[in-house]
């Protein structure tokens, strides 16, 4: 029955591990030992129990019967059974722990080469599998601890039956010595004997000595895996620290890249507000200068309209009070009637379709004699092109006219006009 247990634990913990082969292939050697080491003591015990048959049997049919206490063995074998099954629990755990370093050490040596979101995801992953891993252990757990409760139950009904076994096997032998006391008698033979406690303590030494070597053979064998697994621990405790350390640098270089990432979309979001604002604003100020602008050009081109007009009616008045003087002098000259001459000089200014027209000046001239009066008028037109305030051309024409005035009033004798030349620019 607790071979039976062994077995169902080594199966159960080497199908939830994953063991490799030549570690199974150890555990099986290891198991057909036991099993070979179990059988040969379920021999032994086979085999005492017929001895201690004969013995007993031999005892009632020729000598007194004596009783003999092999409650110290099964004690003994009990101990020794007890000291394999946690031994190999003990070994069993081990194990485990060695193949977990081990899925550990491998998988951040895989997960060495890629970057902190591989690596994340792997040991997301690798959690979720382990999770998944131990609620199944968990749940065989619990179906152990089923049948735990049953072998415990079945092993205090066995213990109540050798219990009650032994106590009829006391009180048979009560009552076989209370009946064979005054009936056997020994009778020595003059032959030679088989001493049986000699027997005995030869198979009794002989159990021993196997019992012996067998436990120091699996003190040996449990101190030397005990010493490679102290070993294999301990190097996977070293790999297991830096993983954990290079873990930790990963995580914390993470976290600080997320802060940053974090810090760089705030920045970016009050940066792009601040750019919507700015082109919200300025597009308004860019309207109200087009605005601004286009009335201006509305006020510019009515103050054109307005100086155009201006000049027009300045050039008109200019022109009729150039006409008004030339009358009034020659009204003056008239009346007067002595003047030999006179000089007037007027300039006006004449401004239409962007050309600014000047007249630069009028000379008249009066002869004197006896008769007559003869009055020359020469008149000089400058024109002047210009082009945002800069002179692109300009040209200059002279037209002259004669007239002569008697008693009766004024003759114009001779005209001469339109004689223009160009001015240098």
């Amino acid at each position: 029955m607790g071979f039976g247990a062994f077995s169902m634990e080594v199966g159960v913990a080497g199908g939830a591990s994953s063991i490799a082969v030549t570690e199974k292939q150890t555990m099986q050697n290891l198991n057909d030992r036991l099993a070979l080491y179990l059988d040969r003591v379920r021999s032994l015990e086979v085999a005492n129990a017929k001895l201690e048959e004969q013995i007993r049997s031999w005892g009632l049919s020729h000598v007194k019967v004596t009783s003999h206490d092999v409650s110290g063995h099964q004690v003994t074998i009990d101990e020794l059974r007890s000291k394999i099954l946690a031994a190999a629990a003990a070994n069993i755990e081990i194990t485990l722990q060695i193949d977990n370093v081990k899925l550990a050490a491998d998988d951040f040596k895989m997960n060495g080469s890629f970057c902190c979101s591989h690596r994340y995801e792997n040991e997301l992953g690798l959690r979720q599998y382990v999770e998944a891993d131990i609620a199944g252990l968990k749940r065989m757990i619990g179906e152990l601890t089923l049948v735990k409760g049953d072998l415990e139950l079945q092993v205090e009904g066995v213990k109540e039956e050798i219990a009650y076994l032994k106590k009829n096997h006391e009180e048979e032998t009560l009552s076989y010595r209370t009946q064979l006391g005054g009936q056997v008698q020994v009778e020595v033979d003059a032959g030679p004997a088989v001493d049986l406690n000699v027997v005995i303590t030869e198979i009794r030494d002989q159990y021993e000595a196997l019992v012996a070597k067998n436990r120091r053979d699996a003190e040996a064998w449990f101190k030397s895996k005990s010493e490679v697994v102290q070993q294999e621990l301990q190097t996977s405790t070293v790999v297991l620290q830096t993983s954990s350390m290079e873990l930790k640098d990963s995580q914390h270089s993470m976290r600080n890249l997320e802060l940053e990432l974090q810090a760089m979309i705030s920045m970016k979001a009050s940066l792009e507000g601040n750019l919507a604002d700015t082109e919200a604003r300025y597009s308004a100020q860019l309207v109200s200068l087009q605005a601004m602008v286009t009335s201006l050009e509305a006020q510019l081109v009515k103050l054109r309209a307005d100086t155009e007009r201006s000049a027009q009616e300045y050039q008109a008045l200019l022109n009729i009070k150039t006409r008004l003087e030339m009358e009034i002098a020659e009204y003056r000259r008239l009346l007067e009637g002595g003047d030999t001459g006179y000089t007037a000089e007027s300039s006006f200014i004449v401004e239409s379709s962007g050309v600014d027209t000047t007249i630069g000046s009028i000379e008249t001239g009066t002869t004197d004699d006896s008769t007559s009066v003869t009055v020359t008028k020469k008149v000089v037109t400058v024109v002047q092109e210009m082009v945002d305030g800069v002179v692109v051309s300009s040209s200059t024409s002279t037209s002259s006219s004669v007239i002569d005035q008697d008693a009766a009033g004024l003759t114009i004798l001779a005209v001469e006009g339109d004689r223009s030349s160009p001015l240098p620019e």
